[in-house]
């Protein structure tokens, strides 16, 4: 996104018309499209305005609500120019590429569509903060393998688009532990797609498998998690945990401390 220009207004007026964006109504649609070239007006630089006006008059006829090919056709000739613009001023962001190729697969241009599409999914994966990544890129992408016969592309980017990132079950097990439900944070954390051991698994995962274990009778289990943490973080111990820990109750704090324990964790 092109920031030097962009004006706190140019900013407000683009939000106001993603909030306004539908995928079935004619109506929302041009009062989506409206802020964007709205936003575009007050800051001429702002690519991502660009990109999403095109969007929104592609996605006019996409809908069905251009009903007259004439429209259809005036519809996205304007949306290539504008989706153009958009990747002119910043070619870096995948969102103006993913713009673009929005527009071209409409136009039934499939071969540029796609190329565009693996730009935008290139710099969603190279060059693009965490924070800002949309899967809506690779759902996206996926209908438009459908639409081309390409299935098995279709698939690998709706798994990847579906699938939960392993920190948050992670979470979701320490929230389970702490739940008391230990099946439940044993079954998330076995779910995670890393294994432990890879690149970019976290081992102290393996500490809150290990409690979980043990404090659901299965100590087998639990020796066997404590092993692969103390394979991969040696030099933890029970009272570095506990320091990290901020618990507000005492009792969630001796339940852990408990479970580690009965782990056999010091």
């Amino acid at each position: 996104m092109a920031k030097n220009d962009i004006t706190p207004r140019a900013f407000d007026l683009y939000l106001e018309g993603q909030r306004l964006f539908s995928v079935i109504e004619r109506k929302r649609l041009e009062q989506a499209a409206e802020k964007f070239r709205a936003a575009t007006v007050e800051a001429p630089n702002f690519a991502r305005a660009w990109g999403h006006l095109a969007y929104c008059l592609a996605q006019i006829m996409v809908g069905g609500h251009a009903v007259q090919a004439l429209e259809a056709t005036s519809l996205l000739n304007d949306a290539e120019g504008y989706a153009r613009k958009a990747v002119k001023l910043d070619p870096h962001d995948y969102a103006n590429r993913w713009d673009l190729g929005f527009v071209l697969l409409n136009q039934g241009r499939t071969k540029e569509a796609f190329a565009e599409y693996e730009s935008a999914l290139d710099l969603f994966d190279r060059r693009t903060d965490m924070l800002e990544r949309r899967n809506d890129l690779l759902v996206e992408m996926a209908e438009a393998h459908i639409y081309d016969g390409n299935l098995k592309r279709a698939f690998e980017l709706l798994d990847r688009a579906v699938r939960i990132p392993d920190w948050y079950r992670w979470i979701r097990a320490w929230a389970c532990f702490n739940a008391r439900d230990y099946r439940g944070a044993i079954d998330q954390i076995n779910s995670m797609h890393k294994r432990c051991g890879e690149e970019g698994y976290v081992p102290d995962i393996q500490l809150l498998l290990a409690a979980s274990h043990a404090h659901n009778g299965e100590p087998k289990l639990a020796n066997e998690a404590l092993a692969r943490l103390k394979k991969g973080r040696p030099d933890w111990t029970l009272g570095r945990e506990l320091a990290r820990n901020p618990f507000t109750n005492e009792a969630d704090r001796e339940h852990w401390e408990a479970g580690m324990k009965r782990a056999g964790f010091a």
